[in-house]
């Protein structure tokens, strides 16, 4: 059967408890955990803000990714835009986030549905770019292109 915009705007209404405008104690990614595509279209959204983020910004992989990372350098890149990068876990099951009380933006159907009830977050679940657009404004951003 196929799945229709329709579909996918009301899956991000069952598993978002927010809307538009909402403030945000962080963003989390990664679950399942990144891959190398992933983190250099992550990479491209983020320096083309020249901006600092506006709350904490996790994104969680394998550390054979994380490796990969290392060798070409886009790990410290990563860092340097106020990037955690979180390694062989997610951050709904470890105690890594250091603010986990409020809203947490994702673009992961797998951690919209598990955070709340593993750590207690309220969920904005959103599209790569919007997670990018919330976490430099501070805020839920949703319709991004």
């Amino acid at each position: 059967m196929p799945v229709s915009f329709k579909d996918l705007l009301q899956a991000r209404k069952e598993m978002s408890v927010t809307k538009a405008g909402d403030k945000l104690v962080a963003v989390s990614l990664g679950t399942p955990h990144f891959s190398l595509t992933e983190f250099y279209k992550l990479h491209q959204l983020l320096i083309a803000q020249n901006s600092k983020l506006a709350v904490d910004f996790y994104v969680n992989t394998s550390r054979f990714i994380l490796w990969e990372l290392e060798q070409s350098g886009l790990a410290q890149s990563m860092l340097n835009l106020g990037i955690t990068i979180v390694t062989d876990t997610c951050t709904y099951i470890t105690p890594i986030m250091r603010k986990s009380v409020g809203l947490v933006m994702t673009n992961s159907g797998k951690w919209a549905h598990y955070a709340p009830s593993t750590i207690g977050v309220q969920v904005a679940f959103g599209s790569l770019h919007e997670c990018v657009l919330s976490a430099f404004k501070g805020e839920v951003v949703f319709n991004a292109n």
